[in-house]
């Protein structure tokens, strides 16, 4: 709930900007997919606050956020990713201002009963078994979503 209030205040300060600069009452966030779900909760209660501010929200990885300001010319009021570190790499200075961390979250390793070694991983070897032969690794496409 902090994650979400700290976004909304930040969010809110970039529509007012938003709307005294350009004289529109819009506001461009591109965002990672894993904060598709607080973006729903922000859109709904942005929208009680400031009800004639439009948020146009696009969701795709947390590289590809960044590259569509970086390398495609597009303009966003807000750039949100799931690792601050890129905005900090890829876009300051020449493309922001300044970076907010506004929330943290934990990387996991899922498997199912049916996974290879299911029976075997721990918190001391699970490194072991991710080599073991046979083991197979699903992961996102690092340069557009460095998280997954």
């Amino acid at each position: 709930m902090t994650a979400l209030v700290a976004v909304i205040c930040l969010v809110s300060a970039a529509a007012v900007v938003v709307f005294t600069w350009r004289g529109e009452a819009k506001l461009k966030v591109f965002h990672a997919g894993s904060l598709t779900a607080p973006m729903r909760d922000f859109i709904d209660a942005f929208a009680e606050i400031k009800p004639g501010v439009t948020v146009e929200n696009e969701v795709s990885g947390s590289v590809a956020a960044i590259r569509k300001v970086t390398e495609l010319n597009r303009t966003a009021d807000v750039v949100m990713v799931a690792d601050y570190k890129l905005i900090l790499e890829m876009m300051m200075p020449e493309y922001a201002d300044f970076c907010l961390v506004f929330a943290s979250n934990s990387m996991v390793l899922a498997y199912t009963d049916n996974s290879k070694l299911s029976g075997e991983i721990n918190v001391d070897n699970w490194w072991e078994i991710l080599l073991s032969d046979g083991v197979k690794v699903g992961f996102s496409n690092p340069n557009d979503d460095p998280c997954g």
